[in-house]
């Protein structure tokens, strides 16, 4: 069934391809710690040269031989200083990897602790968004997009348009639920507090990411324009104008 015919097929449809050539990564029999502490450990100021990084793939039997998954690769490499950027690498082994969740929380949220303060500033998280995204609704679609036959692709083209329209917004969007009621900075513990909300839980899977996206922002474009009805005809204020107002609870459920 094509991507066109039906948004709750497509999903299923496109993440069903995804997950099947993302698993020829190999990144589930990897420990997210594991890779984390290696690729720190073999780098120089969170940059890795070809030689580290092919020695971390031996260890990891990451098959960096196959074309397509070196051309996956190439995605955390820059061309320019001719290294690979650890912290996106890192970033890739906690979202892929295995591990609890609360240890995958903590080497988040070091990862992206660059200057070691024991906090993030509004530019870290959106550095950490930034690479949480682009792994999301880039490089993994694209790997999909390139290792399968072309008729089964088009369906993750599709998807992944989507995916790319929004993904600025998501962004922003999640930004500023991280720094809900908090100033210019968070702590750890801060940080890992706001992971008890299912829908932050959502970054640390690309697959739920990439699901749930469109619907977290359309509930936010319902709330939006509830309130610009409110404003503009206060008089019609009703439940059903109410619901709408609300429309972003899900933000506010937990997980036990």
């Amino acid at each position: 069934m094509g991507c066109s015919e039906s948004i709750k097929v497509n999903k299923t449809y496109c993440e069903i391809l995804i997950a099947k050539e993302v698993s020829y990564l190999k990144f589930e029999g990897i420990k997210a710690i594991d890779f984390d502490r290696l690729t720190h450990r073999n780098s120089y100021n969170l940059l890795m040269s070809n030689t580290q990084f092919l020695f971390v793939c031996k260890q990891f039997s990451i098959s960096i031989n196959d074309p397509n998954v070196n051309s996956f690769f190439m995605n955390f490499y820059s061309k320019s200083n001719f290294y690979y950027s650890v912290r996106e690498l890192s970033a890739l082994g906690i979202l892929l990897g295995s591990g609890r969740i609360k240890e995958k929380i903590n080497l988040l949220f070091e990862n992206y602790d660059l200057d070691s303060s024991k906090s993030l500033t509004k530019k870290e998280i959106l550095v950490m968004l930034e690479d949480i995204c682009k792994i999301s609704f880039q490089y993994l679609p694209n790997f999909a997009i390139k290792s399968i036959n072309s008729s089964e692709s088009e369906h993750i083209v599709f998807y992944q348009s989507e995916l790319k329209s929004i993904k600025f917004s998501l962004i922003h969007y999640y930004h500023d639920l991280l720094f809900e009621d908090l100033s210019d900075e968070i702590t750890k513990d801060q940080f890992c507090k706001k992971f008890e909300s299912k829908e932050i839980l959502y970054l640390l899977s690309p697959e739920s990411l990439r699901i749930y996206s469109k619907e977290i922002l359309l509930n936010i474009q319902n709330a939006v324009k509830a309130v610009k009805i409110y404003i503009e005809h206060p008089e019609m204020l009703s439940s059903s104008i109410m619901t709408k107002l609300s429309a972003q609870s899900s933000k506010h459920e937990y997980i036990s």
